[in-house]
């Protein structure tokens, strides 16, 4: 780990840092927190902005809370967004009768409709990260008429079956170190607990050690504080259960580890999706933003800059404008974030 975060991990109880994002989390908690109650599930959501705004329903990444948001959600507000970010199934706020066996990316896009309908919005763009970008999509598939544009952030723009063949053969290469391995397995592990929702977020820290300048801010301490409960006993731990909803983690291209047969049905619905085919007939101006850096996850600029070929007056690909940025690009280059909304914003009030 490198010797700065070890630093800033052992003295965040006393950071100014810390305090303000505690009092971030508590003051959105308070402000900003809303419960929909759909056919199966109740939804919770975090609203900012004004309700006669653009609406833009962010989805956000594997594990992650809607408070992944909330580092840029005054810049979006500030552009002319009403900003809805949601705790998918299983996740933050949205608990309940939640079953990881038989939940989809789909499942979700169904309960996203459903809250369009609670909250009277006939149409909204819609934009998540990583997986969030995947259930964006699968949105799409399932209620185009219900999108107005799409901003996807490293997911949802590119086929998983065929990034997989790729690393297999060598045809792209990813020398990623997202995840300090020996760390994996107990964070994510449910009976995994922590005296202190402190601890929670300190292991955390350690688990994104990898993308210090991201990491290391007020807002990504605040989204992490989101992602802890407190049981029963005291005692805190993950908000979700992520190995019943992704299945073993594995290295990508590791076939040999990775059977796509066994996976959760919500990951099985990631990795068989294929963009190009749902997004053949596109009607709506699309924005994919690529984050690339020596160690990226994801080597998929090839296929991004596909699916831009297939519609070049409505697809926008953002690649060099996130060099050596992160998976979360908008945690390090929260401007350059905000600008892009900006621009997908312009292009729905365009094409409207």
């Amino acid at each position: 780990m490198q010797p700065e975060l070890t630093t800033f991990i052992e003295g965040l109880a006393e950071s100014s840092t810390f305090h303000e994002s505690l009092s971030l989390y508590q003051k959105t908690e308070l402000e900003n927190r809303r419960f929909a109650n759909l056919d199966q599930v109740r939804l919770a959501y975090l609203e900012f902005g004004d309700e006669e705004a653009m609406p833009l329903i962010w989805l956000h990444g594997s594990c992650l809370t809607a408070f992944e948001i909330i580092g840029v959600q005054s810049g979006l507000v500030e552009a002319g967004y009403r900003v809805i970010a949601i705790d998918y199934r299983g996740h933050g706020k949205t608990q309940g009768s939640f079953n990881a066996s038989n939940t989809s990316l789909y499942h979700i896009a169904d309960d996203i409709a459903q809250l369009m309908n609670y909250l009277e919005i006939d149409k909204a763009v819609v934009g998540g990260l990583s997986k969030g970008g995947w259930i964006a999509t699968a949105f799409y598939d399932a209620y185009p008429n219900k999108v107005l544009g799409l901003l996807l952030e490293d997911g949802g723009s590119f086929s998983h079956l065929r990034l997989e063949e790729e690393l297999a053969s060598g045809i792209v290469k990813t020398d990623s170190e997202a995840f300090c391995s020996d760390l994996v397995v107990p964070f994510f592990d449910p009976s995994t607990t922590y005296a202190e929702q402190i601890e929670g977020v300190k292991a955390a820290l350690k688990l994104f050690s990898s993308a210090l300048k991201a990491y290391q801010s007020g807002s990504f301490i605040t989204l992490l504080l989101s992602m802890f409960h407190q049981q029963g006993d005291g005692k805190w731990c993950l908000h979700c259960d992520n190995n019943a909803l992704m299945g073993e983690l594995a290295q990508p291209g590791d076939s040999n580890k990775v059977r796509y047969s066994d996976l959760p049905i919500m990951q099985q619905s990631q990795y068989l999706m294929l963009p190009k085919v749902i997004y053949r007939n596109l009607h709506v101006p699309l924005h994919i933003i690529d984050p690339v850096s020596p160690s990226t996850e994801l080597p998929v600029e090839h296929q991004n800059q596909e699916l831009a070929a297939m519609h070049t007056v409505l697809v926008t690909h953002e690649r060099y404008q996130y060099d050596y940025s992160p998976h979360g690009a908008h945690f390090q280059r929260p401007e350059r974030f905000i600008a892009s909304a900006k621009t997908l914003l312009e292009a729905v009030r365009c094409h409207q």
